[in-house]
Protein backbone atom coordinates (compact mmCIF):
# COMPACT_ATOMS: atom_id res chain seq x y z
CA UNK A 1 0.00 0.00 0.00
CA UNK A 2 1.11 3.43 -1.09
CA UNK A 3 1.45 6.57 1.46
CA UNK A 4 -1.39 8.91 -0.45
CA UNK A 5 0.38 12.72 -0.31
CA UNK A 6 -1.00 15.71 -0.71
CA UNK A 7 0.21 17.05 -3.87
CA UNK A 8 -0.38 20.95 -2.67
CA UNK A 9 1.35 20.39 0.10
CA UNK A 10 4.30 19.09 -1.04
CA UNK A 11 4.07 21.41 -3.49
CA UNK A 12 4.08 24.43 -0.98
CA UNK A 13 7.33 22.58 0.83
CA UNK A 14 8.75 23.05 -3.16
CA UNK A 15 8.63 26.50 -2.93
CA UNK A 16 8.80 27.06 0.69
CA UNK A 17 12.51 25.61 -0.01
CA UNK A 18 13.05 27.33 -2.78
CA UNK A 19 12.50 23.79 -4.93
CA UNK A 20 15.05 21.86 -3.14
CA UNK A 21 12.62 19.80 -1.79
CA UNK A 22 11.59 19.12 -5.22
CA UNK A 23 14.59 16.63 -5.46
CA UNK A 24 13.22 14.87 -2.38
CA UNK A 25 9.57 14.74 -3.65
CA UNK A 26 11.10 13.17 -6.89
CA UNK A 27 12.71 10.36 -4.87
CA UNK A 28 9.44 10.22 -3.09
CA UNK A 29 7.57 9.42 -5.68
CA UNK A 30 10.57 7.06 -7.73
CA UNK A 31 10.52 4.81 -5.23
CA UNK A 32 6.44 4.95 -5.08
CA UNK A 33 6.97 3.52 -8.72
CA UNK A 34 9.39 0.74 -7.74
CA UNK A 35 6.85 -0.36 -5.43
CA UNK A 36 3.82 -0.32 -7.95
CA UNK A 37 5.97 -1.65 -10.49
CA UNK A 38 7.23 -4.17 -8.13
CA UNK A 39 10.77 -3.39 -9.99
CA UNK A 40 13.69 -1.18 -9.73
CA UNK A 41 13.09 0.88 -12.52
CA UNK A 42 14.75 3.83 -10.74
CA UNK A 43 18.34 2.96 -9.32
CA UNK A 44 17.41 5.64 -6.35
CA UNK A 45 20.62 5.16 -4.74
CA UNK A 46 22.44 6.16 -7.38
CA UNK A 47 20.55 8.97 -8.45
CA UNK A 48 20.61 10.32 -5.06
CA UNK A 49 24.48 10.20 -4.79
CA UNK A 50 24.21 11.99 -8.39
CA UNK A 51 22.24 14.36 -7.11
CA UNK A 52 24.17 15.02 -3.64
CA UNK A 53 27.47 15.44 -5.43
CA UNK A 54 25.78 17.79 -7.82
CA UNK A 55 24.43 19.89 -5.17
CA UNK A 56 27.96 20.10 -3.45
CA UNK A 57 29.54 21.49 -6.47
CA UNK A 58 27.28 24.11 -6.66
CA UNK A 59 27.56 25.20 -3.53
CA UNK A 60 31.16 25.51 -3.38
CA UNK A 61 30.44 27.29 -7.07
CA UNK A 62 28.22 29.62 -5.67
CA UNK A 63 30.18 30.57 -2.18
CA UNK A 64 33.43 31.02 -4.41
CA UNK A 65 31.31 33.79 -6.93
CA UNK A 66 30.06 34.94 -3.77
CA UNK A 67 33.86 35.97 -2.29
CA UNK A 68 34.85 36.86 -5.99
CA UNK A 69 31.89 39.27 -5.92
CA UNK A 70 33.24 40.42 -2.60
CA UNK A 71 36.47 41.24 -3.40
CA UNK A 72 35.47 43.05 -6.70
CA UNK A 73 33.36 45.30 -4.42
CA UNK A 74 35.92 45.79 -1.93
CA UNK A 75 38.08 46.96 -5.35
CA UNK A 76 35.86 49.66 -6.55
CA UNK A 77 35.29 50.97 -3.04
CA UNK A 78 39.20 51.67 -2.26
CA UNK A 79 38.61 53.36 -5.98
CA UNK A 80 40.46 50.60 -8.02
CA UNK A 81 39.19 49.99 -11.52
CA UNK A 82 37.49 46.87 -11.49
CA UNK A 83 36.93 45.12 -15.18
CA UNK A 84 33.16 43.97 -15.08
CA UNK A 85 34.38 40.51 -16.65
CA UNK A 86 31.91 37.83 -16.02
CA UNK A 87 33.11 34.84 -14.34
CA UNK A 88 34.03 31.58 -15.21
CA UNK A 89 32.45 30.50 -11.98
CA UNK A 90 28.82 32.21 -13.94
CA UNK A 91 29.30 29.52 -16.46
CA UNK A 92 29.81 26.36 -14.48
CA UNK A 93 26.99 27.23 -12.10
CA UNK A 94 24.84 27.41 -14.95
CA UNK A 95 26.02 23.98 -16.09
CA UNK A 96 25.70 22.19 -12.36
CA UNK A 97 21.97 23.84 -12.08
CA UNK A 98 20.91 22.92 -15.77
CA UNK A 99 22.49 19.28 -15.02
CA UNK A 100 20.03 19.24 -12.05
CA UNK A 101 17.24 19.85 -13.29
CA UNK A 102 18.01 17.69 -16.31
CA UNK A 103 18.45 15.08 -13.17
CA UNK A 104 15.17 15.46 -11.87
CA UNK A 105 13.14 15.87 -15.32
CA UNK A 106 14.88 12.30 -16.32
CA UNK A 107 13.39 10.93 -12.97
CA UNK A 108 10.14 12.17 -13.81
CA UNK A 109 9.95 10.36 -16.96
CA UNK A 110 11.19 7.51 -16.02
CA UNK A 111 8.46 7.21 -13.03
CA UNK A 112 5.63 8.37 -15.51
CA UNK A 113 6.75 5.75 -18.58
CA UNK A 114 7.16 2.70 -15.91
CA UNK A 115 3.55 4.17 -14.43
CA UNK A 116 2.20 4.03 -18.18
CA UNK A 117 3.43 0.84 -19.12
CA UNK A 118 3.05 -1.80 -16.25
CA UNK A 119 -0.28 -0.12 -14.72
CA UNK A 120 -1.80 1.79 -17.94
CA UNK A 121 -3.03 4.71 -16.07
CA UNK A 122 -3.27 7.56 -17.82
CA UNK A 123 -0.36 10.06 -16.74
CA UNK A 124 0.87 13.14 -18.50
CA UNK A 125 2.73 12.89 -22.25
CA UNK A 126 7.16 13.80 -21.34
CA UNK A 127 6.63 16.85 -22.98
CA UNK A 128 3.91 17.66 -20.92
CA UNK A 129 5.87 17.33 -17.74
CA UNK A 130 9.21 18.64 -18.98
CA UNK A 131 7.24 22.32 -19.76
CA UNK A 132 4.78 21.92 -16.53
CA UNK A 133 8.37 21.71 -14.36
CA UNK A 134 9.37 25.14 -15.52
CA UNK A 135 6.30 26.04 -14.52
CA UNK A 136 6.89 26.23 -10.86
CA UNK A 137 7.22 22.53 -10.68
CA UNK A 138 3.55 21.74 -11.40
CA UNK A 139 4.13 18.67 -13.31
CA UNK A 140 5.26 17.12 -9.42
CA UNK A 141 1.74 17.54 -7.98
CA UNK A 142 0.38 16.36 -11.30
CA UNK A 143 2.42 12.87 -10.84
CA UNK A 144 1.74 12.74 -7.64
CA UNK A 145 -2.29 12.47 -7.93
CA UNK A 146 -1.92 10.34 -10.65
CA UNK A 147 0.31 7.73 -8.43
CA UNK A 148 -2.06 8.30 -5.30
CA UNK A 149 -5.02 7.43 -7.61
CA UNK A 150 -3.34 3.91 -8.00
CA UNK A 151 -2.18 2.83 -4.75
CA UNK A 152 -5.78 3.88 -3.03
Amino acid sequence: MLKNRNPLLHWFFVMLTGGLYAFVWNYRIAADVNKITESKVIDIRKNVSATFILLVAYLFVFIFGLLGFQKQMEALRAGGDVSPSPSPLIFVGFTIGLALLMQLIYLMIRSARAVRETKGIEVPTNAVLVVLTFAYFISLPLLQSKINKIGA
